[in-house]
């Protein structure tokens, strides 16, 4: 936890690595090289986008099995939208 003025914030481990070892957080977010969630080696960390991370999670065949297919998805049409 890190906190300032009295207040703490929680922060990822991941991403408190890259801060100590960079001196700022990554303009996306800090992913990884490695298939480890809980790794905070810098070496298997890089400044990615949420489509990057997306496409790496495919590539690497994470997301099979996760949601069902076509009408079965349990938003078939895309999430619902609040607004």
């Amino acid at each position: 936890m890190f906190g300032s003025g009295g207040r703490s914030n929680t922060m990822l481990a991941h991403r408190a690595s890259w801060l100590i070892h960079y001196g700022k957080l990554p303009e996306h977010d800090a992913l990884h090289t490695c298939d480890t969630p809980w790794c905070v080696r810098i070496d298997h960390l890089y400044d990615g986008t949420d489509t990057q991370n997306q496409l790496d999670v495919s590539a690497r065949g994470h997301n099979r099995g996760r949601f069902p297919k076509g009408d079965a998805h349990p938003y078939p049409g895309g999430r619902p939208r609040h607004g």
